[in-house]
């Protein structure tokens, strides 16, 4: 569970983070075996640096995607160019889409919002119409890459996981993935930049170019309505 934020590493760092995860693109399999994406309107929340974006717009009708940092859309600006996604600067608490708008929305690594999350859910299945479904790709608590995050890190994503399954989600799949860098060098500029000593002293005990990681991809699938009007934000539509 992370929040979204326009603060982070820079976005050459950024890039070559989101170039190096899923390398075998196992996730991006599996999340395409279980989710149907096919002539669906789709919102992304978070789009960062693009990492799935591109495969799961090539199969939608229409295709949103919101970031609130002017930064990192730059930069999915550049992965996607020649797409048909839209790209917006916009709040996940304030999406600038009509109410039941969308049939999918996915997110990865960037949802709901730290301090708002029931906020944050209730203006996702706002904006999801009905029979809509909610995908999102999230760190299991498990795995060498949260274990070179460390145990504070680890319950953090426990307690996210946690959240998750209280708030109507389930996990659809578990996968085994790796970070994949093209040296061990690079891992090292890009992990420490990002993560810092511990990441450092991981890699001393650890010196590899893949780190693993266990990833979830979690499904809710929309409310009733009588479920879903309650504490809705309502803003004005854009697109």
């Amino acid at each position: 569970m992370r929040g979204q934020t326009g603060v982070g590493p820079q976005a050459d760092v950024y890039a070559a983070f989101s170039r190096a995860e899923d390398a075998e693109e196992r996730v991006l399999a599996r999340l395409l075996a279980r989710a149907d994406f096919r002539s669906r309107r789709v919102l992304e929340i978070g789009v960062g640096a693009a990492r799935y974006t591109a495969a799961l717009a090539s199969h939608a009708a229409r295709y949103v995607a919101i970031d609130v940092s002017p930064e990192l859309l730059a930069l999915a600006r550049r992965r996607l160019a020649g797409t048909k996604v839209e790209l917006v600067e916009a709040d996940m608490l304030a999406i600038p889409l009509r109410d039941a708008s969308v049939e999918r929305i996915f997110a990865s690594w960037s949802f709901p919002a730290y301090g708002a999350a029931e906020e944050s859910l209730a203006e996702a299945f706002r904006v999801l119409g009905p029979h809509g479904e909610i995908w999102l790709v999230g760190n299991a608590p498990d795995g060498d890459f949260m274990e070179m995050r460390g145990e504070a890190e680890m319950r953090r994503e426990a307690a996210g996981q946690a959240w998750y399954l209280n708030h109507r989600f389930s996990i659809a799949a578990t996968v085994d993935t790796e970070f994949v860098f093209p040296s061990l060098a690079e891992a090292g500029r890009v992990l420490v930049a990002i993560f810092g000593p511990k990441a450092e002293a991981w890699l001393s005990r650890h010196p590899s170019r893949r780190l693993a990681r266990r990833v979830n991809i979690y499904v809710a699938r929309r409310p009733d309505k009588a479920d879903g009007d309650r504490g809705r934000t309502r803003v004005a539509s854009t697109l």
